[in-house]
């Protein structure tokens, strides 16, 4: 569901999720939740919620047991690999919780199968940005929020997704910190702005070139280190 890791209290009555509280003991979140975290049971009890593996048939899915899943599961991959190799099994691991616990667990299944046919998210993203700034920068750097003198938040709601962060942003604010968000709808933390720009949807680009070309008209940028640092400028 998330890999915040925000630090939450769970109360049950008679064996049950009755209520969710944000633990104002933990050094991070401080008692902050996102929405996420307050309706985890609902995520728990939801008549919705798959018990049990669905196999789809000419009727639509099908309630089936666990060991013949598994079973169909693996005939099924050892069919494909006698007739095509290992290679032509391929694991995608996407995004969610307990993303590095995924991770290995992923890995190795695909080491077990022979194959190096291994893709996830990070394939396609974070991963990418990562190299990017190990490769220039010799490290991955996070952004020094709580000594900012002006904090962007530009399409992102970290009040309902990201609590530690939230609470980062609002101590710089005590300290003077300037908070702009750009987001085309009125979100919570977007009310707390001193500036709100609501751009229209779809005009992000547009925004982000203007501001491009005042910064180079104006030459807002680090002339030297643009001269040093950079190729076809």
């Amino acid at each position: 569901m998330c890999d915040e890791r925000c630090g939450i209290i769970i109360n049950f009555a008679d064996g049950r999720i009755v209520d969710v509280t944000g633990s104002k003991n933990h050094p991070i979140s401080k008692g902050r939740t996102c929405v996420k975290a307050r309706v985890i049971g609902d995520y728990v009890y939801s008549p919705q919620r798959l018990l049990k593996p669905l196999k789809k048939t000419n009727k639509g899915w099908e309630e089936i047991d666990l060991d013949r899943a598994l079973d169909e599961i693996a005939e099924k991959i050892k069919c494909i690999q006698s007739k095509y190799g290992n290679k032509s099994v391929g694991v995608w691991k996407g995004e969610a919780i307990g993303f590095n616990q995924q991770e290995d667990y992923a890995r190795r299944f695909a080491h077990a199968q022979q194959t190096p046919t291994y893709l996830s998210n990070n394939t396609q993203c974070s991963m990418s940005r990562k190299l990017g700034y190990i490769s220039i920068r010799g490290h991955y750097p996070a952004p020094d929020v709580l000594n900012s003198k002006c904090i962007v938040i530009w399409g992102a709601n970290p009040m309902h997704s990201a609590a530690p962060l939230a609470n980062m942003v609002m101590e710089a604010r005590k300290k003077g910190a300037k908070l702009i968000v750009i987001d085309p709808k009125c979100s919570s933390i977007a009310m707390k702005a001193d500036i709100f720009a609501q751009v229209k949807p779809a005009t992000d680009g547009a925004l982000a070139l203007g501001l491009i070309n005042r910064i180079i008209c104006n030459k807002w940028y680090d002339e030297d280190f643009v001269a040093n640092y950079t190729l076809g400028f």
